[in-house]
């Protein structure tokens, strides 16, 4: 669920329905301008665990892919999860080879000072329901986009992000206290003009992560082609 919270996000926003609608979705919600988008088939994606079950998903797939397949059709798959210095070694293993832009693609020689990349580190807090704390936030309610995100991860465990640290190059997943202070400053904030129920909520502990972002320009971070 998206409830703007500028007039310029209010005029983009088309798909809308009125703040009753909202509220009963998300008991406790502030809509400031009466109306938020809902979007009933978004899911938040924890980038690491996604890989993970990629993983498994490729292994799985790869079993019954050869269990389903007579053995003069079958062809070889092979799955392969290593670290590398540079493309070279890859050579004579691939016909080609695709290239995700993740924070750390700079960091391979062939690569290096040829993107347009901007490195962005951000600051995740995780914020627990009190155990003598009767509400709970619905098990079918709708996680909020707005000034920062909060995605729920059960009626009591909230994750919020995130914090801003442009052109980082610390890709630890460690946070400092600083670092937690500062997210602990930035983010509740951000997230009670939405939703002021975020009050209720403890801080448990703080997560890290970096990502690339392309250039900024007038119409904002535009996707490379």
């Amino acid at each position: 669920m998206r409830p703007p919270t500028t007039e310029k996000a209010a005029d983009i926003l088309l798909k809308v329905f009125d703040s009753d609608v909202a509220q009963c979705l998300v008991p406790g919600l502030c809509v400031p301008f009466d109306f938020a988008v809902y979007m009933p088939l978004a899911l938040n994606i924890n980038p690491k665990k996604y890989l993970q079950v990629r993983h498994s998903f490729m292994l799985c797939l790869t079993v019954n892919y050869e269990a389903a397949v007579p053995p003069s059709e079958q062809e070889e798959f092979k799955l392969y999860n290593e670290h590398i210095d540079n493309l070279l070694q890859l050579t004579g293993d691939y016909d080609s080879v695709i290239i995700c832009l993740g924070a750390k693609a700079c960091s391979l020689p062939e690569l290096a000072n040829k993107l347009p990349l901007r490195t962005c580190r951000g600051v995740i807090a995780e914020f627990q329901l009190p155990s003598n704390t009767v509400e709970e936030y619905g098990s079918q309610s709708p996680s909020i986009l707005s000034d920062a995100w909060l995605a729920f991860q059960g009626p009591r465990i909230i994750s919020i992000g995130s914090t801003w640290q442009c052109k980082s190059e610390n890709y630890a997943s460690m946070v400092s206290d600083e670092e937690a202070l500062t997210a602990m400053e930035e983010l509740p904030p951000k997230t009670s003009g939405v939703y002021p129920g975020i009050s209720k909520w403890d801080f448990v502990r703080a997560r890290a992560r970096i990502q690339a972002m392309p250039p900024l320009t007038a119409n904002g971070s535009l996707p490379l082609n």
